[in-house]
């Protein structure tokens, strides 16, 4: 399957649990397509949630170049 259709398809199905909360439920599948993504750049990038704050708030997410 796509990149994309898994991250669609992972979305409905959390929704469709009416368990997730509505943002951080997302997170996750986020992070799978980012980290997909991440690996076909040039230079290779490596998604990191919930980054800590250093002096622009908590960001949600962020990259960093990867690491063998």
């Amino acid at each position: 399957m796509h990149p994309v259709g898994r991250y669609l398809q992972r979305l409905h199905q959390i929704h469709a649990s009416g368990q997730g909360t509505a943002e951080t439920s997302s997170y996750g599948p986020l992070e799978e397509l980012l980290e997909i993504i991440g690996k076909g750049l040039k230079p290779p990038v490596v998604p990191i949630a919930q980054l800590k704050n250093q002096g622009a708030g908590m960001l949600d997410f962020g990259s960093s170049p990867r690491s063998n």
